[in-house]
C-alpha cells in the first residue's frame, strides 16, 4: 500500500489575485480537495460517507503552512499527501504542492484533526479498522517540528535553482 499519495492539479483562474498567482488561503484549499481524492482513489474510502455512515468524523483543529513558490495560473502542480502520525483520537497529515516536475516544492501544510462523534460534538476514539489503516498507511518523518521540515525543503528548493540553472 503506497503511503505518500499524488495528484495533478491545474490551477484554475477564479483561484488566483489578477497577477495570476494562486491565493494563498487556496494552496490549503487545493491541497485538502487532493487530499480527499486521493484517499477515495487510492482507499476506496470517503471520509463524507464515513461521516453519514458512522456519525462520526474528522475536524481540522490546526493547520501550519508554509509557502515557498507561488502557484500560477494554469500550471499543472502536483500535490502528496500522507499520514505523519497519528493517535487514538488524533490523526495529523503533511501535504505538499510541487511544481510539474517534483523538483521544487510551492508549499507546505501540516494539517491536526480530532476524531469527533457529530452528535456529541466531543473527541472520539478511532475505531479499531481505521487504527489498523493508520498503522499501514503512517509514514514517519525525521522533522520533528514544523520549522525543522520547512527549513527542509527551503535548502532542497534552493538545491533544485542550483542545478536548473547549470
Amino acid at each position: 500500500m503506497k503511503k505518500i499519495l499524488q495528484s495533478p492539479a491545474r490551477i484554475k483562474f477564479s483561484d488566483c489575485d489578477p497577477m495570476g498567482h494562486l491565493y494563498n488561503a487556496n494552496h490549503i484549499r487545493y491541497l485538502l480537495n487532493a487530499r480527499e481524492d486521493q484517499i477515495e482513489a487510492a482507499l476506496n474510502f470517503n471520509p463524507i460517507d464515513h461521516v453519514r455512515d458512522t456519525g462520526e468524523g474528522w475536524m481540522i483543529v490546526q493547520n501550519q503552512i508554509s509557502y515557498f513558490r507561488p502557484g500560477m495560473f494554469n500550471e499543472t502542480v502536483i500535490c502528496d499527501s500522507f499520514i505523519r502520525g497519528f493517535t487514538s483520537k488524533m490523526l495529523e497529515i503533511e501535504c505538499k504542492m510541487w511544481d510539474k516536475s517534483m523538483q521544487a516544492v510551492k508549499s507546505l501544510l501540516w494539517t491536526r484533526f480530532i476524531y469527533t462523534n457529530a452528535q456529541a460534538h466531543r473527541a472520539a476514539t478511532h475505531p479499531d479498522y481505521i487504527m489498523k489503516m493508520f498503522e499501514e498507511l503512517v509514514n514517519p518523518i525525521p522533522e520533528k517540528t514544523f520549522e525543522e521540515r520547512v527549513k527542509h525543503f527551503r535548502q532542497l528548493n534552493k538545491s533544485a535553482t542550483v542545478n536548473q540553472s547549470q
